[in-house]
């Protein structure tokens, strides 16, 4: 290649760098972080390789670029070349510079870009875990009301539903309405209309979500697995995507797809899963907050179950891999 062009991205603005490697010329331009600007640059400069950092914007601008028959480079910048250790000045073009030189040698390590589809399904997946989590702040502030005047709430669940939400309407009264004393009213019912609000766009996401999973094949094979329900098998297929696209530590060969070629060797995967037993199989750990998936772990040699060689492996920090975030075998 005889063109690199390198972005260095920002919110607002980005620092393009576009480096000659045969004459080892440069030429810098500092554009908009636009989709117009960016097809002017990708016209302008037409490079042999367009080079850009893992961002939260790098999803569209790798759809741009590559929708218009430029090879794209995604980096990870978490690695070794990126450590700013002796470093004396850091400005937008010694990044882009860097990049772009890095690319020359071949010495950045690609980071895998779902498809524009999958990232709207994962992003999906991740909001449900934020209205989720809104809805819990509402439901801690309503029991906080009540204990702070002394009163009590049925616990758990119950104090939820329908017939206890009734109960609770009652204490509440406009804000207008209410004396200098009892202020706390209005705030109920303020809280209280803002729950029924969060749990009726939980709904929505959950339907939709529900609609997305019947027709993905492997949210289906997944959820064969005893035990795996749809909201968890949706974290799995949003966060793992083509598992021909991952590498585990260790091995040089990609781990099976989930279809086409690889989707017998899916289907030993599941059983693998539900029965824990499999031979250097890769147990991948997912806490409950969805996208926080660790590294892989992989397996040695055969045991009964994934639950003893995690414990076998975790040593001392066995409750760091509990078992019960452990139970997704993925090679």
């Amino acid at each position: 290649m005889s063109t690199i062009l390198a972005i260095d991205l920002g919110k607002f603005k980005s620092v393009t760098c576009l480096l000659k490697t045969e004459t080892n010329e440069t030429e810098f331009w500092t554009i908009a972080t636009d989709r117009h600007y960016l097809e002017t640059v990708l016209k302008n400069y037409a490079p042999d390789l367009v080079v850009i950092e893992a961002c939260p914007i790098a999803g569209w601008i790798h759809d741009v670029c590559t929708s218009r028959g430029y090879q794209v480079l995604v980096c990870n910048p978490a690695q070794e070349p990126w450590k700013l250790k002796h470093l004396k000045r850091k400005t937008d073009r010694d990044d882009a510079l860097k990049i772009a030189k890095l690319a020359a040698l071949n010495q950045l390590v690609p980071v895998y870009i779902p498809g524009r589809e999958q990232r709207e399904f994962r992003s999906l997946v991740k909001y449900r875990k934020v209205v989720l989590g809104r809805r819990n702040r509402v439901q801690n502030h309503i029991r906080a009301i009540f204990d702070q005047r002394g009163m009590s709430m049925t616990r758990g669940l119950k104090a939820w539903t329908q017939g206890r939400r009734e109960e609770l309407t009652r204490h509440s009264r406009p804000l207008a309405d209410c004396t200098a004393d009892e202020l706390w009213r209005g705030e109920l019912e303020l809280e209280l209309a803002e729950l029924a609000r969060l749990s009726e766009q939980l709904a929505q996401i959950d339907k939709k979500l529900s609609a997305l999973g019947t027709q993905d094949e492997r949210v289906r094979l997944l959820r064969t697995i005893p035990g795996v329900g749809p909201r968890t098998a949706e974290v799995v297929v949003a966060y793992l995507d083509n598992l021909s696209d991952l590498r585990t530590p260790g091995r040089s060969h990609p781990t099976p797809a989930w279809s086409l070629d690889g989707f017998n060797q899916a289907r030993w995967t599941v059983k693998a899963a539900s029965t824990n037993v499999g031979r250097g199989c890769c147990a991948a750990r997912w806490s409950r907050r969805p996208g926080s998936c660790s590294a892989l772990i992989p397996g040695r040699g055969r045991c009964t179950s994934v639950s003893a060689r995690v414990r076998r492996r975790a040593g001392k920090r066995r409750s760091w891999l509990s078992p019960a975030n452990c139970w997704c075998v993925v090679g």
